[in-house]
């Protein structure tokens, strides 16, 4: 569960408008309950809808997700574009599994491409290029992941890092600690680096969106 970084009402509000007009496959609610009873972190239907409308407008032929546990957003992504190859990593085999599981269930599971293994390492070795790559690690691996970002990007692709907010402790630097300290020195870099486009969204945990400049 985030805890509330906007209005509360507000927040229901937007949880409450992502679901209760119907998702976009059943596969969610299994998802959804996987999530709670293993008490997992998953970006959420909020995020999941903008990651669906990305794809939709990018029409991306090529994602990279740098940590993917159970699928979640893998799966967003490949309904938003069905003609996208994504690429899963995970140090769990077990998650990958189930992601597998779960894709199945969506029948996107051809899209999807399960590596298992520390995520940039993984990265580093996969070829591109990639015109999506998804962040969601180790707090403190954030500026290590926009630096690899930066060595493979061209114009027009997208960078994406979620929980950019930390639960609100960004706001509160007496609150720090290397996991905040590191989320803070990522959005710094990004915003002031001229080759890219960047805003922060206060969705969820936060979700930074960049675009690389021509």
């Amino acid at each position: 569960m985030i805890p509330h970084i906007l209005d509360e009402k507000v927040e229901a509000y937007l949880a409450a408008m992502a679901v209760e007009h119907g998702l976009p496959h059943p596969v969610f609610d299994h998802m959804h309950a996987a999530a709670f009873e293993r008490t997992f972190p998953i970006v959420g239907p909020e995020v999941g809808r903008l990651f669906m409308q990305l794809a939709m407008m990018r029409r991306p032929a090529r994602i990279l997700e740098l940590g993917s546990g159970f699928g979640y957003s893998a799966i967003w992504w490949a309904l938003g574009c069905p003609t996208a190859e994504i690429h899963l990593t995970d140090n769990r085999t077990a998650n990958l599994e189930q992601a597998r599981a779960f894709a199945n269930e969506a029948g996107v599971a051809d899209q999807l491409h399960f590596h298992v293994g520390d995520a940039l390492e993984t990265a580093r070795a996969l070829p591109g290029p990639w015109d999506i790559v998804f962040c969601d690690i180790d707090k403190g691996e954030y500026p290590a992941a926009l630096e690899f970002a930066n060595g493979v990007a061209r114009p027009g692709d997208i960078l994406i890092f979620d929980n950019m907010l930390w639960y609100g402790k960004v706001a509160r630097p007496r609150d720090w600690d290397r996991e905040t300290e590191s989320l803070v020195s990522a959005t710094r870099l990004i915003y002031k680096d001229a080759a890219w486009a960047a805003s922060l969204l206060p969705v969820r945990d936060g979700v930074l969106l960049a675009v690389r400049k021509g």
